[in-house]
């Protein structure tokens, strides 16, 4: 990724240490230039609704005031899409599963790997990365066609020959208003001197997915004369459509129509539209002015036109793939670490049961030594009672000895 493009990225930390706080912006703070801080979800949602340019949230689960899926909850009725990174506790399982549903991209747990951290916002800018250069892209495909558009004739058609769009350039150099094109046909506009045979395999052609160039003859609704340099190609397999994109090619007719002034104003338009596409359009309007009285110029120019929007749809097409690519790879780590955090639960459910086992048992062997205690104090006493019997036994004998020794 450009790095401009992380400059600008605008990053909310939510974080009721200041010290952890500190540490995550300072790290952060290499790659981007825009960091606010909070020290709870309650001062991060005023940061957000005030800002309104944040494009990621990175918060603690566990704050005052307002907690982190508290904070989750509430940007969530504001915007679905913001991404929102959480920093947590092996003990936060049930808040995050909560999170996953309230479409919360990720979580670290602590302490804090900013190896994973980073990992992480990088995934995630890549996204937005891509999706904005699929955005660029898209408006620049859409300013080359309001640009083809303005300066040239176009118009659509069905196998069966009815005109089915006609745009504004063409429709006031054929006299033709928007009405009359819904029960136009293309043998009301092609030059009734046109070769039938010439139209039959010009229709040869296109039907068979080829892409057609030629000049050809029309006529206007008030039998007017007029010649176009054709470029004609199949658009619709389904409903066999065709478009034609065409230019002017008399001298005659572009000074009545005043088509170079359109060429102009067109090119000054998509200048204040799109900066980035100054020199592209100012590139096209030197090769329309150089060419627009020669066929062979124009030609060169429609061909430029066609690659030109084969080549963006192209990257259209690639960055599409990427962001669908990157999606399910996001996908799949949700459901991963969803896995992760299920067998996580269950196993904190056995290691439960086991410590409840052992606390009965415990219980149990308690009650036993309590009663092996009783017993060998009962034991004890009776010990006591047999040495005094045997100590007196043992006198009673010694006086007897004596007695008899007398």
């Amino acid at each position: 990724m450009e790095v401009d493009f992380l400059k600008n990225m605008t990053i909310l930390v939510v974080e009721d240490s200041q010290a952890d706080r500190e540490i995550i912006v300072k790290v952060l703070g290499k790659y981007f230039g825009n960091i606010y801080q909070a020290e709870n979800g309650q001062e991060a949602y005023k940061i957000f609704t005030d800002f309104k340019g944040i494009d990621l949230i990175v918060t603690d689960m566990t704050m005052p005031e307002m907690n982190g899926l508290e904070l989750l909850e509430k940007v969530r009725q504001i915007d679905m899409n913001i991404p929102f990174i959480f920093i947590t506790a092996r003990s936060d399982s049930q808040s995050i599963i909560e999170a996953v549903n309230l479409n919360a991209s990720s979580y670290i747990l602590k302490p804090i790997d900013f190896t994973s951290l980073l990992q992480k916002i990088d995934f995630i800018c890549e996204k937005k990365y891509y999706e904005k250069r699929l955005e660029s892209k898209q408006k620049e495909i859409q300013y080359y066609l309001e640009a083809v558009d303005k300066v040239s004739c176009i118009y659509k058609m069905k196998e069966n020959g009815d005109i089915t769009y006609m745009n504004k350039t063409l429709m006031e150099i054929s006299g033709y208003s928007t009405a009359d094109v819904k029960e136009l046909f293309f043998e009301d506009i092609i030059h009734p001197d046109i070769n039938k045979k010439y139209i039959e395999d010009t229709w040869e052609d296109i039907k068979s997915d080829k892409v057609w160039k030629g000049t050809t003859k029309f006529i206007s609704k008030e039998n007017e004369t007029f010649y176009l340099n054709n470029t004609i190609f199949k658009v619709n397999d389904d409903e066999e459509e065709f478009i034609t994109i065409a230019f002017l090619t008399t001298q005659e007719n572009l000074e009545k129509r005043d088509f170079h002034r359109k060429v102009l104003i067109n090119i000054k338009e998509a200048n204040k539209k799109e900066f980035e596409l100054k020199r592209k359009v100012k590139e096209l309007a030197s090769q329309l002015a150089n060419t627009q009285n020669s066929k062979a110029g124009e030609k060169r120019v429609i061909d430029e036109l066609e690659d030109k929007v084969i080549a963006s749809q192209r990257q259209i097409k690639h960055y599409e793939q990427q962001i669908e690519a990157n999606s399910i790879k996001f996908t799949q780590l949700l459901n991963n670490k969803k896995e992760e955090v299920e067998t996580y639960i269950e196993l904190m459910k056995e290691k439960k049961k086991k410590v409840e086992s052992i606390s009965n048992e415990k219980k149990e062997l308690q009650d036993d030594i309590e009663l092996l205690r009783k017993q060998n104090k009962k034991l004890v006493a009776d010990n006591e009672k047999k040495a005094k019997r045997i100590k007196d036994l043992m006198n009673i004998v010694l006086e007897y000895e004596e007695k008899i020794e007398a």
